[in-house]
């Protein structure tokens, strides 16, 4: 993912797909349960993902 800095036309199209494989492996590791937990809307580690997901939203905008 790294050597798409370098080249900034094909961020577009390899891009999606590199962010697709990482999450297939995160998934297919030893925490991909806590990975699970964090993706379910409803799930307890969602409720503290939200806050710092607006707060990194916040510091964005600054």
């Amino acid at each position: 993912m790294l050597r798409l800095l370098d080249r900034p036309d094909e961020i577009p199209v390899l891009a999606p797909m590199l962010e697709r494989e990482i999450a297939f492996r995160l998934l297919q590791g030893p925490q991909s349960e806590k990975l699970r937990q964090l993706a379910r809307a409803d799930g307890r580690l969602s409720q503290i993902r939200r806050p710092m997901d607006t707060g990194a939203l916040q510091r964005a905008s600054t």
